[in-house]
């Protein structure tokens, strides 16, 4: 056989039939070759942006664990009164969580990339 159809090793399943026309006039060894396929198209992927990591590896330490409670316990003096907050919970939920995640980038900062790029382990 000369003539061939191309696909990749994960679309192999797609193809249905493959059949190669001969023609009576034409004097070739090259054959047309017909291919029916069941393409299933996907919709692009959206890449999300890394999420950056806590170093939560120096809340091993005494000193660390006190460093946060006390960046929160005053983040959260600095909070408005409950009345304020009481109206509606998604508010007062969001404004802890802010709250809470500040003073813990604050004190704890990020976490540094285990894994190099793969050209960088050879040096």
């Amino acid at each position: 056989m000369l003539d061939y159809v191309i696909i990749r090793q994960r679309d192999r399943q797609d193809v249905l039939l493959t059949r190669a026309m001969r023609d009576a006039d034409c004097w070739t060894d090259h054959r047309l070759v017909r291919s029916f396929m069941s393409l299933h198209i996907r919709p692009p992927t959206r890449k999300r942006p890394a999420m950056k990591k806590l170093n939560c590896a120096s809340l091993k330490t005494a000193d660390g664990k006190t460093n946060l409670a006390d960046a929160i316990s005053h983040c959260m003096a600095d909070a408005p009164a409950l009345e304020e907050l009481e109206d509606c919970i998604e508010a007062g939920w969001t404004h802890f969580a802010k709250t809470v995640t500040d003073a813990a980038e604050e004190v704890l900062d990020f976490a540094e990339r285990k894994n190099k790029d793969w050209p960088e382990q050879r040096l």
